[in-house]
């Protein structure tokens, strides 16, 4: 579940996480591994970011089509707290 950021049953751990648009609620949660967290551009246009309720968006593809969140370590409660702001992406 990409907004909770639970398992819904059997699944398989990944070794790389790639969210599609925006950060999902999910990756909030801290039972999720954030190791190798990558943000892909699907081409949302600004208006409908807004319409999903995030206010402040900084265009992270200035460049390139994908975006490593960095989220190792320390690093890693600074990304749940992105996925917190940036608001629901489902």
């Amino acid at each position: 579940d990409a907004t909770r950021g639970v398992a819904l049953g059997a699944v398989v751990r990944p070794k790389r996480i790639v969210t599609l648009g925006l950060p999902k609620t999910g990756l909030a949660s801290p039972t999720v591994d954030l190791s190798d967290v990558w943000l892909a551009d699907v081409g949302l246009p600004a208006e409908a970011i807004r319409r999903a309720g995030v206010e402040r968006y900084l265009d992270p593809f200035r460049s390139g089509s994908a975006v490593e969140m960095r989220c190792r370590g320390f690093g890693a409660t600074r990304c749940r707290d992105r996925a917190l702001r940036a608001g629901p992406s489902r």
